[in-house]
């Protein structure tokens, strides 16, 4: 998905904070079409968390056989030139999969895998203790649940100054569609009147894209805000499934990486923590779960009104409405055709083969029935 990967949610949204879950050097972004934006920006005035340990998902990570004594390094100048040119070029551009198949030993250890594992572990555990859970139909064939609770900075921990909140949406539209907003910032600003500006740093591939947002709601009057948002897709094509791991990324870091990061015009917005996993239900329908925390400046129970009354109403009516614009909207249409980073032919053939995987494994699951951990890493779960 991405920035604005799954056409319903906006990177403003604002999910606060840095990577709980231990990340690989190199992030990724997330990018959704705002339920509204009013209701957005009141939950986004957050103000930064203090960096939490890493939550890894220690079931997995015991059963992982390729962990190494060696270091990254050493297992790297172990590999011939050109293996060792081809595994940094694919993890630079967050293609685990292909770079785990020529140096697993490598790509464990440099935590990759566990980033993927620890990540669907978070999106799909169905025993997380949630405070409200509200669930509605969109059509006769789309369904959504929406649940939350307050926490502290990570995932299930106690506390009372975060909210996390997990958003599992069917959508009548082709899976790969879903991330058209994100890959085009310009069709973005142009349908969002609360973006000024939008442009990638570098060159996003379907797995890996770094975008620089200036947003601000009335502002003109208030000021504008400049975000860096990094998004990195796990694209597993042999059970299907696309697990993302997002964050906000400073201007400064992304200079020290080697990047062209432009010019800082305005402040800092926001602090983005958004996990996101995506698949197909057939060639025209695809579902998606996004697990955000959030911490918001405003009282708990103007939070409490918007999620229990606002939100559903949004739901049933924006959402619709974005999906139609995913579907049918003639530029959009036109960028899919002109694919000027090669990105939708990658997602479009692989969301073909997910839902073959999906259709052949005999298990239907939607946004009222998510799967479970194991069914989204098949065998890297233990491998």
């Amino acid at each position: 998905m991405g920035q604005r990967g799954c056409c319903f949610l906006k990177e403003e949204v604002c999910v606060q904070g840095d990577a709980d879950i231990a990340h690989d050097a190199g992030t990724s972004p997330l990018s959704y079409t705002p339920v509204d934006a009013g209701a957005a920006r009141l939950l986004s005035n957050t103000s930064p968390v203090e960096a939490a340990p890493a939550a890894i998902d220690k079931a997995a990570a015991a059963g992982v056989k390729n962990i190494s004594a060696r270091s990254p390094q050493e297992i790297l100048d172990s590999l011939d030139q050109d293996t060792r040119k081809r595994v940094q070029e694919l993890l630079r551009d967050h293609n685990v999969f292909e770079a785990h198949e020529l140096c697993p030993e490598y790509v464990e250890a440099t935590q990759h895998m566990n980033t993927f594992r620890s990540t669907a572990a978070i999106l799909c555990d169905s025993n997380q203790a949630w405070e409200k859970k509200l669930e509605g139909e969109i059509d006769t064939s789309s369904h959504w649940r929406f649940e939350y609770r307050w926490g502290g900075a990570t995932p299930g921990s106690s506390g009372s100054d975060c909210l996390w909140a997990k958003l599992s949406l069917d959508q009548q539209v082709p899976w790969y569609k879903i991330f058209g907003p994100w890959f085009e910032p310009d069709l973005d600003v142009k349908a969002n009147p609360d973006m000024l500006d939008a442009r990638f740093i570098g060159t996003p591939t379907a797995t890996h894209g770094i975008r620089c947002n200036i947003n601000g709601l009335g502002g003109r009057v208030f000021g504008y805000t400049q975000d860096y948002v990094e998004v990195r897709r796990f694209l597993c094509k042999e059970t299907g499934f696309c697990v993302e791991s997002n964050q906000s990324v400073d201007h400064d870091e992304l200079v020290r990486r080697g990047y062209d990061a432009g010019q800082v015009k305005h402040k800092k917005g926001m602090d983005m923590l958004l996990y996101c996993m995506s698949f197909p239900r057939a060639e025209d329908k695809s579902t998606a779960i996004l697990y955000a925390r959030i911490a918001p400046k405003v009282p708990r129970w103007i939070v409490g009104a918007i999620l229990n009354y606002v939100g559903p109403v949004l739901l049933r009516n924006v959402v619709p409405k974005m999906v139609e614009n995913m579907r049918g909207d003639p530029e959009m249409q036109q960028r899919f055709e002109d694919d000027r980073f090669g990105v939708y032919g990658y997602l479009k053939s692989f969301g073909s083969a997910a839902f073959a995987a999906h259709a052949s494994r005999g298990a239907a699951y939607d946004a009222l029935r998510l799967p479970p951990a194991s069914v989204v890493l098949g065998r890297y779960a233990s491998e």
